[in-house]
């Protein structure tokens, strides 16, 4: 031992003698190589770690998107009606099969599923489904929601969906429709929230829309409520969902989603500038233009199966009782102009009610009223409509009638900056072919309470979603004339409905395509509707939430399709 530390010290007095006896130059040498060879070793260890790791998304994070409106009904069964409660349900609840981000209908409570006869179709669940609460979510919730939904005392919107559908438990996690006849958008209904049963079986008709789990739900969905807050006169002003950590599917990234409530699409555009949201629901191309100049924040455009359109309630207006006063008002109208000047160029010209790039979609139709101010004013000529008074409007004595009536219009809309501007369009063209054209806009809920149900209006600016498999049955066949019905032009031609009723019932699409052809050449030339335009779905949301993938969307609601994949922060991992 005793030799050993003399070695050790010889070799320690060597090594500092060689360093004395190095000049300056040689010792910055050495060093210099010394940490080269560390910063070669760093760089090796740097470049193996990114080069056998990857970036993924991580958990964390919060968004916060603007809506207007206010929830109501968070409750799948109801939530149809409203924008705002369509997409906080979206969230919260999951149907038994659901749309995946490339807009195809896919699996989700359902495991699998199998058709027989073309109108049987058997769901067998998810084993590991549950619902917010903790408890098993089994087929006796999707009977109990099918069949609340199919009691008229419900009322829910979706009904006629359901109607000519039995439906039954197999065993515990087996469910099996049976319908009267086959219907083709079959499993685009089967898409629909799952209500829980525990939760609303003791609910009856008139106490469920009062309920406070309209606003407080328990869904399967991945996420869940945490809280909503009110202002000083108790409307709601924000609400907070967050991660399900019982969800049977792919756990979301972002931690928590808020959603906070304005009353116009100017003060939500405000909050985005503010940076006190990051998202709009959805922003209309007249505003487009402000929120691209923003730094942080990227529009994204889905393709949604969606138009707007005049519709006409001949009943409570004699000139539009008119066929030709209808076929005018279509051939008046500059479909391109409405485009540019109130949807900001973003959207393509609608004919009829089958969408472009759908299927059936006949694009013969757009030849039929192309704009022409001639053919519209020779039109109203033929029909007897004169400005005999030289006042700019045009008149006619209708039947016995011993004064002329004035050839005016009066139409209403949402409002809502596109569809105001929409509306003053429409007044500028139609005026300049004799028509005396009085624009009004009221609120959401107005215009669904006080018009629509009751049918009260002359000509009605609104959109209808018909999906990207399309089943225009419930807009124009003659049994949904009247509320909850949706077909507000009050359409009715037996020939159509045959053709609405025997094209949900086939599933080849070649004869289906053939019925949907028919189905816009008939109403082409009845002209219940003077189609406008077919909006693109355009979404504001901050740069820094990505994951996004935009494309071809069922409703606004199924943007949040692939919810689970978006992210904030991220982290690397092993590969």
């Amino acid at each position: 031992m005793k030799d050993l530390a003399k070695v050790k010290r010889t070799v320690n007095i060597n090594k500092n003698v060689l360093i004395r006896s190095l000049n300056v130059k040689e010792k910055s040498l050495i060093s210099f190589f010394v940490m080269l060879i560390l910063a070669s070793m760093a760089a090796i260890g740097i470049n193996f770690y990114f080069s056998h790791t990857e970036v993924v998304p991580a958990r964390g994070g919060s968004h916060i998107e603007a809506m207007l409106g206010i929830p109501r009904f968070v409750n799948s069964a109801l939530s149809q009606i409203s924008d705002t409660d369509r997409d906080i349900s979206h969230l919260i609840y999951s149907g038994l099969m659901k749309y995946d981000k490339d807009g195809k209908i896919v699996e989700d409570l359902a495991e699998s599923y199998v058709i027989e006869e073309n109108r049987i179709y058997k769901f067998k669940l998810r084993s590991d489904a549950l619902w917010h609460d903790g408890q098993k979510l089994t087929a006796d919730d999707v009977i109990f929601t099918i069949k609340l939904i199919q009691d008229p005392k419900y009322a829910s919107p979706i009904r006629q969906n359901w109607q000519g559908v039995e439906v039954e438990k197999q065993d515990e996690n087996t469910i099996v429709f049976k319908l009267i006849s086959p219907y083709s958008p079959f499993l685009e209904n089967a898409t629909v929230g799952i209500l829980p049963k525990h939760i609303w079986e003791n609910s009856s008709p008139n106490s469920f829309p009062h309920a406070d789990a309209n606003l407080q739900p328990i869904g399967s969905g991945p996420y869940k409520f945490e809280k909503f807050q009110k202002d000083s006169s108790g409307n709601i002003k924000s609400y907070t969902l967050k991660i399900n950590d019982k969800y049977y599917g792919s756990t979301p990234n972002i931690e928590g989603i808020t959603f906070k409530f304005f009353d116009s699409e100017d003060e939500a555009l405000q909050a985005l500038r503010n940076g006190d949201v990051s998202a709009m629901s959805f922003v209309s191309g007249f505003n487009n233009v402000n929120v691209e100049k923003l730094k942080n924040v990227t529009v994204r455009n889905f393709s949604l199966p969606r138009y707007f359109a005049v519709f006409f309630n001949q009943a409570k207006s004699k000139p539009l009782s008119e066929k030709a006063v209808r076929e005018a008002l279509s051939y008046a109208t500059n479909r391109e102009e409405i485009i540019q000047e109130a949807a900001g160029g973003k959207g393509s010209p609608a004919f009829g009610p089958i969408v472009k790039e759908l299927l059936g979609y006949n694009p013969q139709i757009e030849q039929k009223y192309e704009f022409s101010v001639e053919k519209a004013e020779k039109s109203l000529d033929s029909a007897g409509w004169i400005d005999s008074d030289g006042d700019g409007v045009r008149e006619k004595k209708i039947k016995n009638e011993t004064e002329p009536t004035k050839l005016e219009v009066k139409l209403i809309t949402v409002q809502w900056p596109e569809l105001e501007k929409v509306l003053r369009v429409l007044e500028n063209q139609w005026e300049k072919v004799g028509v005396s054209v009085n624009i009004e806009a009221y609120s959401l809920g107005e215009i669904q309470q006080e018009f629509i149900r009751p049918r009260e209006y002359e000509a009605i600016v609104f959109g209808q979603v018909v999906g990207i498999d399309p089943d225009p049955f419930s807009f124009w066949h003659s049994s949904q004339k009247k509320d909850p019905g949706l077909n507000i032009s009050l359409y009715e031609n037996k020939t159509v409905d045959k053709l609405l009723e025997e094209a949900r019932q086939t599933l080849d699409s070649n004869s289906r395509v053939e019925k949907y052809v028919l189905l816009q050449d008939y109403v082409s030339q009845d002209i219940p509707a003077i189609f406008l335009y077919s909006p693109s779905y355009l979404y504001p949301i901050n740069r820094n939430i990505k994951g996004i993938k935009e494309g071809k969307i069922a409703d606004p609601s199924w943007r949040f399709a692939d919810v689970e994949r978006w992210y904030m922060t991220t982290k690397r991992v092993w590969k």
